[in-house]
């Protein structure tokens, strides 16, 4: 089974106009430039950040999961004292019975994690990072799993410490299809002194 798909939604990119790229340019391009297509499109999707209204991601809406079989999981602690690294890592796993092939972009695999306060965001994972434009396609056996783990230093993306509080946290990897890849459900960290 091989789980990919051009996108059949709007995606936003980041420009004065802000806009949207859809589908129907990508339908008339060659079947030799289609994964150069599917590279740009989720990259657009991904790095840009934009929703296809052009606004940012909330963090509030629902998660965007995997395709059956596959599953994603989020393991993030709870709670953490003030100054201690935070672990965060994606496990994305092939619970079927076949043998799955998976289409992830960036070189290294542009996974993502994403801190909020208050619905501003204040860390971002990639924050200034530059990722390869590489599509990578995985095969995940039944019970294969792919591992993405990164620590938060509870440093925002400005360089300022991070309070004590209760911060919202959302992991991303990014597939081709949805554009903005698989994310998951929001989850709350809390920093105590």
């Amino acid at each position: 089974m091989r789980i990919h798909a051009l996108t059949h939604r709007s995606t936003g990119v980041r420009a004065a106009a802000r806009a949207p790229v859809r589908c129907t340019a990508v339908g008339r391009l060659s079947r030799r430039s289609l994964p150069a297509a599917r590279v740009l499109i989720m990259l657009a999707a991904a790095v840009c950040g934009r929703a296809g209204n052009g606004a940012e991601p909330s963090m509030q809406s629902a998660s965007t999961p995997p395709p059956a079989p596959l599953e994603l999981r989020f393991d993030l602690p709870a709670q953490v004292r003030a100054g201690e690294g935070v672990p965060m890592r994606l496990v994305l796993t092939n619970r079927g019975t076949d043998t799955v092939e998976v289409e992830l972009g960036g070189n290294p695999i542009a996974f993502d994690f994403i801190v909020t306060a208050d619905g501003a965001e204040i860390w971002r994972r990639l924050e200034g990072v530059a990722i390869e434009d590489i599509l990578q396609v995985r095969t995940l056996a039944p019970g294969d799993s792919l591992d993405f783990a990164a620590a938060w230093n509870q440093r925002m993306n400005r360089g300022a410490a991070a309070e004590a509080g209760a911060y919202q946290v959302r992991g991303i990897l990014p597939a081709i299809d949805p554009p903005g890849g698989w994310s998951t459900a929001v989850r709350t960290l809390t920093i105590v002194r």
